[in-house]
């Protein structure tokens, strides 16, 4: 287990109590600090790792730019590892590691909290286990409505994924992502929310009264979602409707030159993707003719490229890549969201199958269906 970025980036962290607490995995890991880095969520941050086990989840945040940690675990072996964990990055002069049980009354943990004169946190691991989860929604509840928290405060949750969380009464969802048998649900206060989940990616609007002004400080613009869409398919679509769960706009970026000998122009690649989104305008459909991708963010003033993720042997190459862009543009970052029902549908897959006239319905938008079966008279 190691830090995955930032100034802590590459060192090693002991997992001594792996088989008590189920440390998140570096993988994931790798995926939430991309999230929250593309919401500005670390940088300045006090944190608050509740059930912290080794501590991992701080004590990234503390790598990537948070300025305070206070890490919170009842198992005495927990208590140690995140202690030795921060020695060895000499980080214990910026965190406090505290001993108390979490699933006791929620009043009374809130008190505890109270009394340790930290905070406000703008940042809130929490990972129980599992069985766990729905005993946590009122100390999650409680969290939010105290001044332990500050206004934008964000919650990031680790759960089963096959878990929902309890309904709370002071937080709403704004992104989930599922990792193999776990998930991560994020959360802010209710108040603050200037956006939710995405229903309707062409009729959703902003809350009556609001403006993009008002929205939190973690909310941020853009991001770029590049591909050669050849093409479009409903896995695409699912991306792009996630994305818009995190980002209030997605550029997508229809590549131009590629290796890939195209079936449809650019022109009419472009065409479907604007009619599967709806006509969305938080949805600009451009294209990418040569360069370098971090090189197109820059110019359209954006640092996040999002990529969709459909089985383990993506995510090798996904990583392979951002890292790539991360070294020829340290100030560009990648997010992964999974493709989840669509896991097995691609492009290639999709053409394949209409050369051979089998039935694509409910695999691709209406207007690509029509398509393909007019270029090949089925």
């Amino acid at each position: 287990m190691r830090v995955i970025a930032g100034r802590f980036g590459g060192r090693r962290l002991t997992a001594g109590v792996a088989s008590v607490t189920r440390p998140t995995a570096d993988r994931v890991r790798e995926a939430l600090g991309s999230v929250l880095e593309s919401r500005g969520a670390f940088e300045g941050a006090a944190v608050l790792d509740l059930f912290a086990g080794t501590g991992a989840l701080g004590i990234e945040a503390l790598s990537r730019g948070a300025a305070r940690l206070v890490a919170i675990d009842w198992d005495r072996r927990a208590i140690e590892s995140v202690t030795e964990n921060l020695r060895s990055l000499a980080a214990t002069s910026e965190a406090r590691v505290v001993r108390l049980d979490l699933l006791k009354s929620a009043s009374r943990v809130i008190s505890r909290l109270e009394a340790l004169r930290e905070g406000p946190f703008r940042l809130i691991f929490a990972d129980p286990p599992y069985r766990e989860l729905k005993a946590l929604a009122p100390l999650l509840d409680q969290l939010a409505a105290s001044k332990l928290c500050a206004p934008d405060a964000l919650f990031v949750i680790e759960h089963a994924g096959t878990d929902a969380l309890a309904t709370l009464r002071k937080l709403v969802v704004v992104g989930r992502y599922s990792y193999g048998d776990s998930a991560l649900t994020l959360l802010a206060r209710s108040p603050q929310m200037g956006e939710g989940v995405v229903k309707s990616m062409a009729t959703e609007s902003s809350p009556a009264g609001s403006s993009k002004s008002e929205r939190p400080e973690y909310a941020v613009s853009a991001a770029v979602y590049a591909g050669s869409f050849d093409p479009i398919t409903n896995g695409h679509v699912a991306i792009i409707k996630s994305g818009l769960v995190a980002f209030e706009r997605i550029i997508v970026a229809v590549l131009t030159n590629t290796a890939k000998k195209p079936m449809f122009t650019v022109e009419e690649r472009m065409e479907m993707i604007s009619d599967a989104v709806g006509g969305d305008p938080r949805v600009e459909v451009d294209r990418f003719d040569h360069g370098l991708l971090v090189n197109y963010a820059r110019e359209k003033g954006v640092r996040i490229v999002l990529r969709g993720l459909r089985a383990v042997g993506d995510f090798e190459h996904e990583l392979q890549m951002a890292n790539m862009n991360r070294h020829l543009d340290p100030g560009i970052e990648t997010v992964f969201i999974m493709a989840n029902d669509w896991f097995y549908v691609s492009s290639t897959l999709i053409k394949e199958a209409a050369v051979l006239g089998g039935d694509l319905h409910g695999m691709v938008p209406e207007l690509v269906e029509k398509k393909l079966r007019e270029k090949f008279g089925r």
